[in-house]
């Protein structure tokens, strides 16, 4: 079946409404003149509402989002500060034994070197005789 399109146009006068009931145009743009303040009204209503909203509501948004913020970053600061302490504490704990260590090993180093010092004036005055019988 081929649609054939006649002009002019026939301009329908007559329409369904949102129940499926035949409605003539004129009385659906009465009733859309009708409804339309308050339609109007009520995005006026809420442009107004979500205004208000934005205006307090985002101070008050903002201070409790500023809040959680803070209180955030103070936790991790805290953590951090944690952390810190605990990494200073074990280097100190480190350096200290190495500390303890090195002690050690300069008061064998000298005791080692007094040893040989000692060892050396002993074979020296032990050679000196038999140097000059020589």
């Amino acid at each position: 079946m081929k649609l054939v399109c006649k002009w002019p146009l026939k301009i329908a006068t007559r329409t369904t409404n949102i129940w499926g009931e035949l409605m003539d145009i004129n009385s659906t743009q009465a009733l859309l003149s009708d409804l339309w303040p308050a339609i109007g009204g009520v995005l006026g209503g809420a442009a107004t509402i979500v205004v208000a909203i934005k205006g307090f509501g985002g101070k008050i948004l903002d201070g409790w989002i500023d809040n959680r913020f803070k209180t955030s970053l103070q936790r991790v600061q805290n953590e951090h500060e944690k952390a810190i302490a605990h990494l200073k504490m074990e280097i100190d704990s480190v350096l200290a034994a190495r500390v303890k260590v090195q002690e050690k090993q300069f008061g064998i180093v000298a005791t080692a070197w007094e040893k040989f010092s000692e060892m050396f004036v002993a074979v020296a005055s032990a050679l000196t005789p038999v140097q000059t019988c020589l």
